[in-house]
């Protein structure tokens, strides 16, 4: 397993439905949910071919936008 420290989290919201099919599909594989789905987001940005616009790249930690300021 990675060791690691945890810098950022993602969040969303589903349906029961998908939960349940996320469980599942997590249980299978003897794994966590949390771990499928950090899998799940590192095999799309794996697979994405567009790169990050230089806005979003070069942005520091200090830097990103306050919630106002994207709405």
């Amino acid at each position: 397993m990675w060791l690691m420290a945890a810098a950022q989290f993602l969040k969303t919201r589903i349906s029961l439905e998908e939960k349940r099919h996320v469980q599942a599909l997590a249980s299978q594989l003897l794994i966590t949910e949390s771990v499928w789905l950090k899998r799940l987001v590192i095999r799309a940005l794996g697979e994405s071919a567009a790169p990050l616009p230089d806005a979003i790249a070069d942005q520091g930690e200090s830097e990103r936008p306050t919630r106002d300021a994207r709405l």
